[in-house]
């Protein structure tokens, strides 16, 4: 659902209706229920990625040749600063793409999951309704690890900022396996039996473990087993 009704959203309504026709015919889920879905993605704004760079088009210089009788006067400075800040911010959209696609592929995923279990519990209850609103928004932002600002830790606020950034994944991934708000047994077990052995020790913070475990168990650095460490 989340790849197959993605390529929709910017479509024309005549596509839109063909493509959700397509989609029901072989999901077996009725056009008016696809509709439903949709207008909630459409409504709920997580489907909108962007992000401003302040470091974007720095400098007026750029473009503008002080050896070869450029104008330095301040409409030419501006007007170069500003075409300067125009490509700047569309070369970093462009190296965000990737990133982007995959956190919209990321969030379309857990909404998708998370309406489909609604829909399960509560099936006499519209999805666009205020209740069922609050609950998918909740168990969404349970599913991709709460990985906003609202949600980060007193571990990444103020001065630890800049130093702890790149740890907020290993942050919420330990979050869900050992605290688990949100999650049942089951659940924070079965994404332990997925992370754990994806990211290793590493990814959890802990990347000398190995080596220090190898030394104890007096476990060749050449062997299988130390690299499994």
């Amino acid at each position: 659902m989340g790849i197959a009704l993605r390529g929709l959203y910017d479509r024309t309504p005549d596509v839109i209706e063909e493509g959700l026709r397509r989609y029901g015919k072989i999901s077996g889920m009725e056009v008016q229920e696809l509709r439903d879905i949709m207008e909630y993605m459409r409504t709920s704004g997580r489907m909108v990625v962007d992000g401003d760079a302040i470091e974007a088009g720095t400098g007026v210089g750029y473009g503008i040749s002080g050896f070869a009788g450029e104008s330095y006067a301040p409409s030419a400075l501006r007007r170069a600063g500003e075409a300067t800040v125009i490509e700047g911010k569309r070369l970093l959209d462009l190296g965000l793409a990737p990133f982007n696609a995959g956190e919209r592929l990321s969030r379309g995923t857990a909404i998708y999951t998370a309406i489909m279990e609604w829909k399960a519990r509560n099936p006499n209850v519209s999805i666009l309704s205020d209740s069922a609103r609050a609950w998918i928004t909740r168990r969404e932002q349970n599913l991709t690890f709460n990985m906003t600002t609202s949600s980060r830790p007193l571990a990444q606020s103020g001065v630890m900022k800049v130093p702890t950034q790149w740890l907020s994944h290993s942050f919420r991934a330990m979050e869900v396996m050992f605290v688990g708000r949100g999650f049942t047994k089951a659940e924070r077990l079965r994404a332990a039996s997925i992370m754990v052995p994806f990211y290793g020790l590493s990814g959890f913070g802990a990347g000398s473990a190995g080596g220090y475990l190898g030394e104890k168990l007096g476990i060749n650095e050449d062997s299988a087993l130390f690299t499994t460490l």
